[in-house]
């Protein structure tokens, strides 16, 4: 540890909701995302984006967040950690993110499709 601070933090930085937009310290573009999250979720996604996060119920089954993330190739692999659980609703932008990086990872890994 330093004992001196090497760059100073900037004024307006707030290491909350940092540490809840940003995902295993991979930044990208910030974006307010709607996710439709399966009932089993709920407490994982309020230990991630803590308990002032916008939950709203969306079925029986399943209810949504609304919040910011930093759009990252770490985020989308958190999101497919999920296994089909978490799904993005907005915006349209970032679903089309997420879809063409499991494109190019099937492409690239040579994962065929049966059809």
């Amino acid at each position: 540890m330093l004992e001196k601070i090497v760059l100073p933090m900037p004024d307006d930085f707030d290491i909350e909701n940092f540490t809840k937009e940003v995902f295993f310290m991979f930044p990208g573009e910030k974006v307010k995302v709607d996710l439709r999250c399966d009932n089993s979720l709920m407490k994982t996604m309020v230990d991630r984006f803590g308990e002032d996060v916008t939950t709203l119920a969306y079925d029986m089954t399943s209810f949504r967040i609304q919040t910011e993330v930093s759009a990252s190739p770490t985020f989308f692999g958190w999101l497919f950690g999920f296994n089909g659980k978490v799904q993005i609703l907005a915006p349209e932008s970032l679903k089309e993110q997420y879809k063409n990086m499991l494109r190019e990872s099937i492409a690239i890994n040579g994962v065929v499709d049966d059809e």
